[in-house]
């Protein structure tokens, strides 16, 4: 991994960290978004 990095250019290197927490923060929002739909079909049933 280190070797493959190193051959990026700096402002990708920059950028890496940036898109994890991008992808983070939207895998967090779509799961609460799935669990809110999910408990108010788990009411609806009741």
């Amino acid at each position: 991994m280190h070797h493959l990095k190193k051959k990026l250019p700096k402002n990708l290197r920059f950028m890496e960290p940036g898109w994890w927490v991008v992808h983070l923060t939207g895998m967090a929002i779509s799961g609460v978004l799935m669990y809110l739909a999910w408990r108010e079909e788990k009411d609806l049933e009741f």
